[in-house]
């Protein structure tokens, strides 16, 4: 499955948050008094993200591998923190696309890894910043939300 068209990558940290353990990939799931703070924006992308979920077999059973790729602009001190901190502790994701549609990558069991880095292109128009990948591999594909 590829989602195009991420517009909005928000995070938890997953002690703030109490998810169901087993999900029906078909219905989508409601959250609504699942965390008890808010959650942070990692950044808006209009349409430069994407996700992608691919599934594999083997003798242990089902899994899903789940990768969203992207890009934080602006090399800088704040950015550099905010993913240091992701890719040291456990998360859980909230995603939107440029529908509205909102997808959860991860949980109590199974926590979302983000990677990150930095991108310092030469060239007078070359993109500076932080390129992030956040992965996760769960027996649970991606989760729709109400």
């Amino acid at each position: 499955m590829n989602i195009p068209g991420i517009s909005k990558i928000e995070y938890i940290e997953e002690r703030f948050i109490t998810l169901p353990k087993i999900y029906n990939p078909d219905t989508p799931i409601s959250i609504d008094g699942a965390n008890t703070v808010n959650w942070n924006v990692l950044g808006a992308f209009p349409g430069t993200v994407s996700m992608v979920s691919n599934e594999k077999e083997s003798t242990s059973g089902q899994s899903f591998n789940i990768g969203v790729a992207g890009f934080v602009p602006k090399l800088n001190t704040p950015n550099r923190q905010l993913l240091t901190r992701l890719s040291q502790r456990k998360h859980v994701y909230r995603l939107t696309d440029i529908t509205g549609q909102q997808y959860l990558i991860g949980n109590n069991e199974f926590f979302a890894r983000l990677k990150y880095n930095t991108s310092n292109d030469p060239q007078p128009t070359g993109k500076r910043g932080y390129t992030f990948s956040i992965s996760l591999t769960s027996p649970y594909d991606i989760v729709f939300l109400q």
